[in-house]
């Protein structure tokens, strides 16, 4: 790799890349936990997108070329909104990673380098009982084929709650709820016990309009935008912002009520998974829905780290939420579930060696208390490709979160 780039690693630190960083990147399998812990902690990304592995982001148009055929990444904002931390990149797959996954699928290309993928994709459309018994086989398949090399024997699979549970129903649990979630589980369980957990990411309300968007209404669209906001802020009579209020407080009830009935329904096969929530209002960490989670035997939080985006997480301050010691009371006897989303904005921000040692240090120390319990932390800093001072190479970079995964895993490792 060294002459590819051409060089050691001096070579590689005066051009301002991270040799370190590199090797990890280049690696191949690195995502996946090695030694005493390889059968209890996993590691992966929210996604299996090829994107993450070697992309280049399309450049900046220059000033001759007119704004209406620059990539939308590259296209000015106006004046009076300043540019969101949480604009992507325009991105495009490098030929290094089109030629890697030219004579596989996405998913076979990620599983060769994780243990663990949470399947984002169910979040946006649920696909077709073939699709889920396809990824059941890929994950049975793991183990023949990686135990040749010494690797984890095993890949699991952890879905993402339908956005109609949780962002179009807001968890009230009527009867379109219950038929959804009925046929969803269903598909689900075709996953078996390659299917640890669900994750229900529960919805914010946005930040304020800005000055821009303060017209009647909106290009295109018959509602006017001020009601949009007040339908997400709660204030408009459906009531369908997710802050915590007794209203929402007895919907989350509700939901832990069909949670129990579903773990009953599924009992008798091999799909017993442990439902995540993620919330991302500061008004849910609070000891009432503390209470409810501890007592449940199939509820547990996500614990989340975000960083420079409170319009995404509801006002919460910078940091990673619940508390440690919080966590570590609502994991046990479950498992321990960690999501970071960046450092430098939503998506964005490598989080680096140092604190992934940290983040190692703190679930080793939860399965070591917990015997019988899992860890798995998946990664959601997609949209950041290069460290301060890096510069692209021509094979392009893996996304931060793919080198974060990888350098969690190393630090899990024992061997």
């Amino acid at each position: 790799m060294m002459r590819m780039m051409g060089g050691g690693g001096d070579s590689l630190l005066m051009m301002g890349m991270d040799p370190e960083r590199m090797r990890l990147s280049f690696a191949r399998g690195s995502g996946r936990v090695r030694g005493t812990l390889a059968d209890r902690a996993r590691v992966g990304t929210c996604g299996f997108s090829q994107l993450a592995f070697y992309p280049v982001p399309y450049p900046s148009a220059p000033p001759s070329v007119p704004a209406t055929l620059c990539p939308p990444a590259a296209r000015p904002l106006p004046p009076c909104c300043p540019p969101p931390a949480t604009l992507r990149p325009t991105l495009r797959p490098s030929t290094r990673a089109q030629r890697e996954v030219k004579d596989k699928g996405k998913h076979e290309h990620y599983a060769e380098r994780f243990g663990a993928v949470e399947l984002d994709c169910l979040y946006y459309r649920v696909p077709a009982k073939a699709t889920f018994e396809s990824w059941r086989r890929l994950a049975d398949s793991k183990p023949a084929k990686s135990s040749k090399a010494g690797r984890a024997a095993a890949y699991e699979l952890v879905p993402k709650c339908n956005d109609f549970f949780t962002h179009k129903k807001r968890l009230i649990v009527d009867d379109a709820f219950r038929e959804r979630w009925a046929g969803f589980m269903d598909k689900c369980a075709l996953l078996g016990d390659t299917c640890p957990a669900l994750l229900m990411q529960v919805p914010h309300p946005p930040p304020p309009w800005p000055p821009c968007m303060a017209a009647p209404r909106l290009s295109r669209s018959p509602t006017p935008p001020r009601r949009i906001h007040r339908q997400f802020n709660g204030t408009d009579k459906a009531g369908l912002c997710f802050k915590r209020t007794e209203a929402t407080h007895a919907r989350l009830v509700a939901f832990a009520a069909l949670v129990t009935e579903s773990a009953a329904v599924h009992r008798a096969s091999s799909f017993d998974p442990i439902f995540v929530l993620e919330f991302r209002h500061a008004s849910w960490f609070c000891e009432e829905v503390y209470a409810l989670v501890e007592a449940h035997p199939r509820l547990t939080l996500v614990q989340i780290h975000h960083a420079h985006c409170k319009g995404k997480f509801g006002q919460l301050a910078d940091g990673w939420y619940p508390s440690d010691a919080v966590a570590s009371r609502l994991w046990k006897d479950k498992l321990c579930y960690v999501r970071p989303h960046g450092t430098t904005g939503f998506t964005t921000g490598d989080y680096g060696r140092a604190k992934m040692a940290t983040l190692a240090r703190r679930m080793q120390a939860f399965l070591a208390a917990n015997p019988g319990a899992k860890a798995y932390a998946f990664f959601n800093n997609d949209a950041s490709f290069t460290m301060a001072g890096e510069v692209p190479s021509k094979y392009g970079q893996p996304s931060s979160c793919v080198c974060d995964g990888y350098a969690l895993a190393e630090a899990l490792s024992d061997q």
